[in-house]
């Protein structure tokens, strides 16, 4: 009996597996090494059971868009009032459809704190690109986007390229608020 047979795979082929190793709780890519993998899933578990021993609830998601900066109103000569650009209408309305989908509560009246991964290409402030995501959560999300609804935020910025771009938040608010 003839064994089928097994093609070989390149070094690149039989790690490229663990890069995309993700936990089902958080969108960040966990280790290729075993050992700090585990540990990464362990401090991540006893997070969420201290949060929830506080009475404190999380929710991570993963926003499939290309992050862009906040636009400015716009206006010509003969016109009346000013105006936003299409493309920026047009990502909000992307936008607070996958937000949507993912937020069905009532929107938060108070978050302790706003975490906001941003993945894309090295273009904009980041004050900016984040405006835009809070114009697209205002409302829907989170009441308003006012300190005294939302008083801490975490911000960081991953170069990546376009095709990949993202961006990940993750929102920590407590259950009595």
């Amino acid at each position: 009996m003839e064994s089928p047979s097994i093609p070989r795979q390149t070094k690149t082929q039989r790690f490229r597996s663990s890069y995309s190793l993700r936990s089902s709780s958080s969108y960040r890519d966990l280790s290729k090494r075993k050992s700090l993998r585990s540990f990464q899933t362990f401090r991540r578990q006893l997070h969420a059971v201290l949060l929830g021993r506080f009475g404190m609830q999380t929710r991570e998601f993963v926003l499939p868009l290309r992050p862009i900066s906040k636009a400015r109103p716009r206006s010509f000569q003969g016109q009346a009032r000013p105006y936003m650009p299409v493309t920026y209408k047009n990502w909000i309305k992307d936008a607070r459809m996958h937000l949507s989908e993912w937020w069905v509560d009532e929107p938060l009246e108070h978050v302790q704190m706003m975490y906001v991964n941003f993945y894309g290409p090295a273009r904009g402030d980041l004050d900016n690109r984040v405006g835009s995501l809070l114009d697209a959560m205002n409302g829907l999300v989170i009441k308003d986007d006012n300190v005294n609804v939302l008083p801490r935020m975490r911000l960081s910025f991953t170069k990546t390229k376009t095709a990949e771009a993202c961006i990940v938040i993750r929102l920590v608010w407590g259950e009595d608020e």
